[in-house]
């Protein structure tokens, strides 16, 4: 069997449940099963896989062990091959991040967090009464970086003031 021949029944299969756009630039609109954040999903022989994935291999390329697939019109359904490209892993945590897609987990849900949401406005209120971040750290048994993230924004900044007074 020819290796052209080999893809045309999952090429039909992919194109009954991604419909190309009216124009080539479109999205083509995932229709079948989804999972988690969207992504399609079809079988290709004989395992469930990414359906932006067996697009991109159909219509473009292999795809190297360990490559990502990422989608430059951020719409995880999208299986149009004109929108995806390869990278690496590293590529798609920078164009999750740059996208603002990157779960940002702050405050006390912070696996390390080392104050309490009631504790970081104490100090961030000391800080603003004047009130030495060395001291603080000192007072609140943490870090001098704990302290100083905490006031420059870095960490809890749904707390952090817009302006904030120098040390």
């Amino acid at each position: 069997m020819s290796e052209l021949k080999r893809y045309d029944v999952p090429m039909q299969r992919l194109l009954q449940r991604a419909t190309p756009g009216k124009f080539p630039d479109d999205c083509w609109a995932w229709t079948g099963a989804r999972v988690g954040r969207g992504y399609g999903q079809i079988w290709f022989f004989g395992r469930t896989q990414l359906a932006h994935r067996i697009s991109f291999l159909l219509f473009r390329d292999e795809i190297p062990e360990g490559a990502f697939v990422l989608h430059s019109c951020d719409n995880p359904p999208c299986c149009n091959p004109a929108h995806l490209k390869l990278g690496s892993s590293l590529d798609n945590n920078r164009d999750m991040r740059s996208k603002g897609r990157a779960a940002r987990i702050v405050g006390e849900k912070h696996p390390r967090a080392k104050l309490t949401e009631l504790r970081a406005i104490e100090i961030l209120e000391g800080f603003r009464l004047g009130a030495r971040q060395v001291d603080l750290a000192e007072e609140y048994g943490v870090s001098r970086h704990v302290i100083y993230d905490l006031v420059r924004g870095r960490s809890w900044p749904h707390l952090t003031a817009e302006e904030q007074p120098d040390e």
